[in-house]
């Protein structure tokens, strides 16, 4: 499995935050995503319900706080797990 580096800043706006998260082959947001958190940040796995696709994102510390304070799928059908 291929892991990708989140490419957003802690204070982007979601409609940012969220595109770093995308589907590699349909472009569709994440219908599930599931933080696990290391020491040295946080891997997020991802599921899209469109494609059955599943691929992994990698966080920094600060992405990964960002993600905790503000959730970027707020009101959205993504579900965000944490692990």
């Amino acid at each position: 499995m291929v892991i990708e580096a989140a490419r957003f800043r802690p204070n982007d706006p979601d409609p940012l935050v969220r595109a770093s998260f995308a589907c590699s082959l349909c472009l569709r947001e994440p219908s599930a995503a599931t933080v696990d958190h290391g020491p040295d940040g946080a891997t997020v796995l991802c599921r899209c319900a469109g494609c059955e696709t599943t691929w992994t994102v990698a966080l920094d510390l600060e992405q990964e706080l960002r993600l905790e304070l503000r959730p970027p799928w707020r009101g959205m059908s993504t579900v965000l797990r944490h692990h």
